[in-house]
Formats: C-alpha cells, sequence, structure tokens
C-alpha cells in the first residue's frame, strides 16, 4: 500500500513532538527488528543527491525538557556538547528532524528536534538544512515510506559531523552522558581502545557518502551508568547493531 503525503515543511519547534521520542532503550529493542529498512532509507536519500548532507538517525531521548528549553548542540576544539537550553532561534539551525503528528488523525509533518549553534566553524550547517527542507519531493516520499513502514516514530534524519573533525580515516566518536546536569559529551574516540566492562554500543547514525576517505561511525553505548558512546562509519554503516554509524557522529 502507498500512502499519499500532502507537501511537507518544516514546522516550528513543537515540544509535544520531543516529549514523544521513545527513551533509548525502547528504541533500541525496535531497531533490532527494523534494521533492513535503513537501506531502503538511504536509497532514497542517494536518489535526490543529500548523501554528502545527511544521514538515517535512530530517534531516542536521553532526558526530558522543561518549558521552553530546546535541545542545543556546540561545537569547540573537536568535541561537541548536547544540552537542553533557552536560547533565541537565530542562534541556531535544526541539526535532526523528525516527522511526526500532533493530532491522532494530522498528517506526518517534519519538526525540528535538536539543533546545533551557529558559529564561523558551524555557519555550514545553515546551508545544509537549507538543501534538506527545499526538496519537498525528497521529504514527502520519506515521509510515506515512513509512514507505510509505521517507523516514523524510530528513524529521523540528521545532518553529519565529519566536516567538523579533522581526521583522515576512522571517525569514532564517543558520547557520555552525565545525567545529573542532563548534558552529552561527544568526543574523539580510539576505536581500537576497549569499552569499560558493561558497557554496548548500538549504532545511532547511518552515512551512505561514497569515494570519500573519512569514514565515520556514531553509536550509542549504554550501562547501568546510562553512558553513552556515538561512533561513525560511512557507506551505510553495519548492520550488527553493535557500534555506531553516523558519517561523523551521533548528534
Amino acid at each position: 500500500m502507498v500512502f499519499e503525503q500532502n507537501n511537507i515543511e518544516l514546522q516550528q519547534y513543537n515540544p509535544l513532538v520531543f516529549a514523544n521520542l521513545h527513551e533509548f532503550e525502547v528504541s533500541k529493542r525496535l531497531l533490532q527488528k527494523n534494521k533492513k529498512k535503513i537501506a531502503e532509507l538511504g536509497l532514497i536519500i542517494k536518489e535526490h543527491n543529500l548523501h554528502q548532507e545527511i544521514g538515517v538517525c535512530l530517534l531516542h531521548k536521553h532526558f526530558n525538557l522543561f518549558d521552553k528549553e530546546i535541545l542545543v548542540r556546540h561545537y569547540s576544539n573537536n568535541k561537541i556538547t548536547i544540552k537542553p537550553e533557552v536560547i533565541q532561534s537565530s542562534e541556531v539551525t535544526p541539526y535532526m528532524i523528525g516527522f511526526a503528528r500532533t493530532t491522532a488523525k494530522s498528517e506526518l509533518q517534519l519538526f525540528p528536534l535538536e539543533f546545533i549553534s551557529i558559529t564561523n566553524d558551524t555557519a555550514h550547517y545553515k546551508e545544509s538544512i537549507g538543501k534538506v527542507i527545499e526538496k519537498g519531493d525528497f521529504l514527502n516520499k520519506v515521509a510515506s515510506f515512513l509512514k507505510e513502514s509505521q517507523l516514523e516514530n524510530l528513524f529521523g534524519i540528521s545532518l553529519l559531523p565529519y566536516k567538523l573533525f579533522n581526521v583522515k580515516g576512522l571517525l569514532s566518536l564517543l558520547e557520555t552522558e552525565n545525567e545529573q546536569e542532563r548534558m552529552l559529551t561527544i568526543a574523539l574516540q580510539n576505536p581500537k581502545e576497549p569499552l569499560q566492562p558493561g558497557f554496548e554500543i548500538t549504532q545511532t547514525l547511518w552515512t551512505f557518502r561514497e569515494n570519500d576517505d573519512t569514514k565515520q561511525f556514531l553509536g550509542c553505548s549504554h550501562s547501568c551508568s546510562h553512558s553513552c558512546s556515538h561512533p561513525d562509519s560511512d557507506g551505510g554503516g553495519s548492520d550488527d547493531g553493535g557500534g555506531g554509524d553516523d558519517g561523523g557522529v551521533d548528534v
């Protein structure tokens, strides 16, 4: 069955959409049943020549937000921090977007879920997200695919972090969570370094870039201490769910 979608445009941030995101463990469990859909989404991205700009992300949340807060990513010195902030919209641009409905019978619409602060290092993301949201045919096709597959609550679209990190070869990023401060930190990680006992990595970002020397991996690693590690791998990443791929980082 093919679902028809009305034209899709990027909506204003809606806290209800973020609040309805799955907790990480729920998304992780659902991912195991739906990994094959990622490659199909990758084909849609490549068909519309957006594979250098975006990848498929696993939608999930680490903590709840309070009134007027949004989740903002900051980059500095080969490190990314992600935390809730009350901030002017002119200071950020959408980084991660998802398809959702705000009433039971409404059509899917496109909503920003996470933002990145605009600096000299990150200004190019405004152009990248612009390329995505101006392609209505692409957005309609992704929305129809997610609606038909009933996966709009599991997969979204993320910009890629590889342009921020001066690394050749495998770009491996580790995300750690500070639950008390409600903050995530993403930093370069030696991919050969073993994880601490009890940690497990789940891929949360898949990229589909081709013919590029810089491979990226992003994943999310949780333990009883709720730490999170995000790697990134190129070419669509692996299918085993062990490790993450985001074309850069899971941010």
